[in-house]
């Protein structure tokens, strides 16, 4: 059994999600989904709601939870690869960075990086489970505004936490696609 979950949140099936799918068939890793209720995501935020109220659960049998946006993203190895650099990065939880910073303004908050890939991207993390309980518990999405990016609220928490997460500035477990071409 591996000690990785992977999780994403979506409500409708269409190439994207298949395409997610395919790739995690090729390295036999089985995707845990939800949000499909039949109803439309009001966005990331709601998300982020799906994924704390299920961490629980998944914490009974997985020590390590990965979230990947399903509509664009794809596994690229083995479940066990990623467990591996994961833990060489040395973090109780690891976001994705990001060449651009959005919301924009905010560049100057974010300390230097050894690569272009400087900012936190709230679409794709890993950590270990119980760590990820505790953020969700005090992110508390439930409490967040509709109207403002998820984005924005795990960087304010990144910013008063860094000693609790890393960013994956090599991007060995999260490739960033925004701005990578440039």
């Amino acid at each position: 059994m591996s000690e990785l979950a992977v999780i994403t949140t979506a409500t409708n099936f269409d190439k994207h999600i298949f395409e997610l799918f395919e790739s995690c068939r090729k390295f036999r890793i089985v995707p845990i989904t939800v949000g499909f209720e039949g109803r439309l995501l009001n966005g990331h935020v709601e998300n982020k709601i799906l994924v704390q109220k299920v961490l629980p659960d998944i914490a009974k049998r997985y020590p390590i939870t990965m979230y990947v946006d399903a509509f664009d993203c794809i596994i690229v190895d083995t479940a066990e690869a990623i467990v591996e650099e994961f833990k060489a990065i040395d973090a109780p939880i690891v976001f994705g960075a990001e060449r651009y910073c959005f919301p924009q303004g905010r560049e100057d908050l974010f300390p230097p990086s050894p690569t272009p890939y400087r900012f936190l991207n709230a679409g794709g993390f890993i950590g270990f489970t119980d760590h990820l309980i505790q953020f969700f518990n005090v992110m508390n999405p439930e409490s967040w505004d509709r109207g403002i990016t998820d984005q924005k609220f795990t960087q304010d928490f990144y910013f008063h936490n860094v000693h609790m997460i890393k960013l994956d500035y090599h991007c060995r477990i999260f490739q960033t696609m925004v701005n990578a071409d440039n």
